[in-house]
């Protein structure tokens, strides 16, 4: 029942594409525009910047969320984002998440535990060499002095009063500076744990941390992917068309999807995590779908008038699009009913991406196409090239 209202839907559509379709462009470029205002405002979730992710369980009904976010605030803990939610399980009354900012002595602890054991294997070789009587006495020395010196600032931090050239024995050194950094963390923890206590009530508590290195090890990992995947779609591209302006309308129509939902991630203040850089992804491969979908109609096909073709596809593809949007539309009601943050990062991501595919791709893409597709009717061409997979996309 749903699917034949949806055809029904679809076929009472008039076709945009006869007379000057061209002004059809103009609705998605405002957007894009739009979008580019608020793509700045887009913050870093807490596994691309560092912090601590801390969630509670709570038996205390109504806690207040500015409040708890106050006491947070002036015990000194610099709050990033907090949220009060129900419980979903009768086991407790609410639910608490509490993304924190690492403090300047936890970035400290982060730093120094990373110059340590950045090193500390090297001395270590060095030591051996030096104590064997074989060579390298002079950069021994050196390099065991700067290791000390950092191993210092550990103690200095954690408190402990020891001094690094009380520690002959390297092993034993790596032992109590990893001993250290571990008490000075707990000691974050404390504060933090101390600070909430005093803020809420709460009978379980779970804390996940991710450093600055690592948050970085993410960031990398994310550029990775972006252009690893962007240049194989660019060379995809180029391979099923072999011709400059399709392949650049295809190009330009992921593009413009991802700016239109990064830039509604600036609107609605959703942070990017892995769970939204996952829906960017899967974005680009709905773009692409949508986009050969209207290429090979278009530009492929014989029958009728090019605008006709474009109508066609416009016709599929917006079935395609309302099909995933009902599909994510489901999963943003489920994030509201369960309050799990990743749904509704995926959810609110994947619609106003497919939002933005519905303008970008039958806005400016169809546009380019058929402009395209009526030079070569005017010009002659019969059309006739055989570009690879043609075949797969054409029927």
């Amino acid at each position: 029942m749903g699917d034949e209202l949806t055809v029904r839907f679809m076929v009472s559509i008039p076709n945009p594409y006869t007379g000057n379709y061209r002004m059809l462009a103009i609705a998605p470029i405002i957007i894009i525009l739009v979008a580019l205002f608020f793509i700045p405002q887009i913050r870093l979730g807490v596994e691309f910047k560092g912090g601590t992710l801390i969630t509670i369980a709570s038996s205390q009904e109504n806690i207040d969320e500015a409040a708890a976010n106050s006491a947070l605030r002036n015990a000194g803990i610099e709050v990033s984002s907090l949220k009060v939610y129900k419980s979903p399980t009768a086991a407790y009354k609410s639910m608490v998440e509490i993304e924190i900012a690492r403090s300047p002595q936890q970035l400290k602890i982060d730093q120094l535990k990373g110059d340590f054991f950045a090193n500390v294997d090297e001395v270590s070789k060095l030591e051996a060499l030096y104590q064997g009587n074989l060579s390298g006495a002079e950069n021994y020395l050196q390099e065991r002095a700067q290791l000390e010196k950092t191993a210092d600032e550990a103690f200095a931090i954690a408190a402990t009063g020891q001094k690094a050239s009380d520690l002959k024995n390297i092993n034993v050194l790596r032992r109590e500076v990893s001993s250290a950094l571990a008490k000075a963390n707990d000691g974050q923890k404390a504060a933090i744990l101390s600070a909430i206590g005093t803020a809420m009530k709460y009978d379980a508590i779970s804390i996940e941390e991710i450093s600055a290195s690592l948050s970085s090890k993410f960031i990398e990992k994310a550029v990775g992917v972006v252009f690893v995947s962007t240049f194989l779609v660019i060379i995809a591209v180029f391979i099923i068309y072999r011709t400059l302006v399709p392949s650049i309308a295809v190009l330009a129509g992921a593009a413009a999807d991802i700016l239109i939902a990064l830039g509604a991630m600036g609107l609605f203040g959703i942070p990017f995590t892995l769970a939204s850089f996952a829906a960017l992804l899967m974005l680009v491969g709905f773009s692409l779908d949508t986009d050969i979908l209207l290429t090979m109609r278009v530009i492929k096909r014989k029958e009728g008038h090019a605008s006709e073709r474009a109508y066609d596809a416009m016709k599929t593809g917006m079935t395609m699009s309302l099909a995933a949007m009902v599909a994510f539309g489901s999963l943003f009601v489920l994030s509201y009913i369960t309050h799990i943050g990743t749904y509704y990062e995926i959810s609110t991501v994947a619609i106003c991406g497919l939002v933005g595919d519905v303008f970008a791709t039958w806005g400016i893409n169809a546009v380019i196409i058929l402009n395209y597709a009526e030079k070569r009717e005017k010009e002659g061409h019969s059309g006739e090239e055989k570009p690879i997979f043609t075949g797969i996309f054409s029927h």
